[in-house]
């Protein structure tokens, strides 16, 4: 009996199980990230519509008209139409920066670098302010800017202004001064120009406070020693004016030795004191408190008045120029535009002429001052 085969090869494979997993993953996976990817492209419509929003609502017709120009003709999308259109508005600006930049990189350098010096940095940096606070004038005038603020001047020798001094510019051009000499010599200079000022002042008051009783006797005054047993007003305030008077004694006699820029000690100041007979040998049988409330307020008026006068010198270095440049010396009248040259007026305005040509100016109608002084 003959046995029949089945033909299998007709018949249609049927899947692999494994097959079957892997294409139902696939298959899930898609479309598990399909939504992520709808919502990702309709968040980069709506911020589309959004900038065509609000281009459509803050840009003029004729600039969204070419800014679709360029993006039609260059293949720019409108984020970098605009970007290109921000930089071609400042371009003008920004290529004399990078000049500028460039210009004072090389000043920089020429001065040295950052191997220069503090002091050299130091005038730099004054430079360099001086120039800020006058952008009208070039790099001559701005040198000789520099110089004539250093002697508290105010013009060029041609007559143009300067700005007033700022603070800042004051605050280099005292760091430059101080890059040249010790701190000693500056405060010693700088105590000596106050003192010279506050002397002034002290002096007077006291001055002002011994007259009465000036002609001693073996250094005794007989009126004050009389004034003492007295009731009235004036002898209770002369009285008073006399003990402040001497108790100034010891201010005036320290402000004269900082004037010779010494160191003024106890010792030294008394020293002075006895030498310059400026105190009264006085004695007070009675002194009554109206005396002594005249003495205070006096004495209390006097340090005040002279600490004013001390303080209108300044404490910095570049107040030591004030001594070069100091209208009330006669000495400085002339003022001084160079080493070899000086300014002067004439009725049709101000001159600079050599200083040997100077006495024949003043007699010829010129004045050192525009006030004709």
């Amino acid at each position: 009996m003959a046995i029949n085969f089945t033909d299998f090869s007709r018949q249609p494979l049927e899947d692999s199980p494994f097959n079957n997993l892997i294409e139902s993953l696939v298959g899930g996976y898609k479309m598990g990230t399909m939504p992520s990817q709808l919502a990702s492209e309709q968040r980069q419509r709506a911020a589309d519509a959004l900038k065509q929003e609000i281009l459509n609502k803050f840009l003029p017709e004729r600039e969204r008209s070419e800014i679709a120009n360029v993006g039609s003709s260059t293949n720019l999308n409108l984020e970098n139409v605009i970007k290109q259109g921000i930089l071609n508005k400042y371009l003008p600006q920004r290529e004399p920066a990078e000049i500028n930049e460039i210009i004072a990189r090389g000043k920089y350098y020429e001065g040295g670098g950052g191997g220069r010096s503090t002091g050299d940095k130091s005038q730099m940096a004054y430079i360099n302010s001086v120039q800020q606070d006058n952008p009208h004038l070039n790099d001559s005038q701005v040198r000789e800017a520099a110089n004539i603020y250093a002697q508290v001047g105010s013009q060029l020798s041609d007559g143009t202004p300067l700005a007033p001094l700022s603070p800042l510019t004051k605050m280099h051009l005292d760091r430059a001064i101080k890059s040249t000499t010790t701190s000693q010599q500056i405060n010693q200079g700088n105590g000596a120009q106050q003192a010279e000022k506050e002397i002034d002042v002290l002096d007077k008051y006291s001055q002002a406070g011994l007259k009465p009783y000036g002609d001693t006797y073996m250094g005794y005054s007989p009126s004050q020693i009389a004034d003492t047993f007295k009731t009235d007003k004036r002898s209770q305030e002369k009285l008073g004016k006399l003990v402040a008077s001497q108790a100034l004694q010891f201010e005036i006699a320290q402000q004269r030795i900082k004037l010779a820029q010494g160191q003024p000690g106890v010792t030294s100041t008394n020293e002075l004191i006895d030498l310059s007979r400026q105190v009264i040998k006085s004695q007070y049988p009675r002194l009554s408190a109206a005396a002594r409330e005249e003495a205070s307020a006096y004495l209390t008026k006097a340090l005040k008045e002279g600490s004013k006068a001390r303080q209108a010198v300044g404490y910095s270095p570049s107040s030591l120029s004030k001594a070069t440049y100091d209208a009330s010396r006669p000495e400085s009248k002339a003022e001084s535009v160079g080493s070899d040259k000086v300014r002067v007026y004439f009725p049709d305005g101000a001159h600079v002429i050599p200083k040997r040509l100077l006495n024949e100016a003043l007699e010829s109608g010129a004045t050192l001052s525009p006030g004709g002084e």
